[in-house]
């Protein structure tokens, strides 16, 4: 979607999510400094989607004040950094659970000054079986992952028009 609406934009995405993590994880293991920092020097946009595994780890507060701590981890690290958050996707029968660390990502998003990526909603909106859960497992459908990436997309859209790149080889 990016190189379409913005052919001139050069991009490369890295994940480095690992499945089944949860956000302490990912600070109290060593991890984001020897994934993320020991080896991307420069990053100009991080999507964050924690939530759906640390229910089972801590309350909502907890989460929130750990998803908070890693967007200051971010911004002291990339300076001038462009934070996503992201809710995970609605799942039939068990959506609940999750409600209240969607929320507390909702609630991060606008009090710290983070772009929004609501893919519950998004979810939710299409009420449809092609974007649900595959049985026995919590994660989307291939519908379902194509609309996670057109929410994303659309949370950035407005950012990436500001870039001005000054050449066809322009590296974001």
């Amino acid at each position: 979607m990016i190189e379409k609406e913005f052919p001139r934009l050069r991009t490369r995405q890295i994940n480095v999510g690992v499945d089944g993590e949860w956000i302490a994880d990912l600070l109290d293991s060593g991890r984001y400094v020897k994934c993320v920092t020991e080896n991307y020097p420069k990053v100009d946009v991080v999507f964050v989607r924690y939530g759906a595994n640390d229910t089972k780890r801590y309350d909502a507060e907890t989460f929130k004040a750990r998803l908070r701590e890693l967007c200051g981890r971010l911004r002291r690290d990339y300076p001038g950094v462009t934070i996503v958050l992201g809710t995970g996707p609605f799942v039939a029968g068990v959506a609940a659970r999750h409600d209240a660390n969607w929320q507390a990502v909702r609630d991060v998003a606008r009090e710290d000054g983070c772009i929004l990526a609501d893919i519950y909603k998004r979810f939710e909106k299409e009420d449809s079986e092609a974007t649900a859960i595959r049985p026995g497992n919590m994660h989307p459908s291939a519908l379902g992952v194509r609309l996670a990436a057109e929410e994303e997309f659309a949370a950035i859209r407005d950012v990436l028009r500001r870039w001005r790149p000054t050449s066809a080889k322009t590296d974001r």
